[in-house]
């Protein structure tokens, strides 16, 4: 019997920088998929409207998922940058890290704040 297929896990949220200004539109929510031994994937969407990363009833951050050979509970650490966040970046997350990739889908709110 051919195994299941792996659904992704999906993320969408605001973002905010210092705590209190919403991220401008443009900006890059990263969500880090890190392995260990400098081995990580990278996984972004984009900010829009201004503070804004996805929706509940719409475009959400796809993490995982067929063919993207994330392990089950690999950690996530989630980024807000002007820019892409480079491979092995020294940022601090964005005052999340608890969430982990899962071999069940979920879908799940993020409040960002990039100090």
């Amino acid at each position: 019997m051919p195994a299941l297929p792996q659904f992704p896990n999906v993320f969408y949220g605001t973002a905010k920088l210092g705590g209190t200004r919403l991220a401008p539109v443009g900006w890059t929510v990263t969500a880090v998929a890190d392995w260990g031994l400098d081995t990580e994937r990278h996984f972004t969407y984009r900010v829009d409207p201004r503070g804004k990363w996805g929706s509940g009833n719409g475009g959400k951050m796809k993490v995982g998922g067929e063919g993207e050979d994330l392990e089950n509970l690999t950690p996530l650490n989630f980024f807000v940058t002007e820019g892409e966040l480079p491979m092995n970046s020294e940022l601090e997350p964005a005052g999340h890290g608890h969430f982990y990739a899962d071999r069940r889908p979920h879908i799940t709110h993020v409040k960002l704040c990039q100090d």
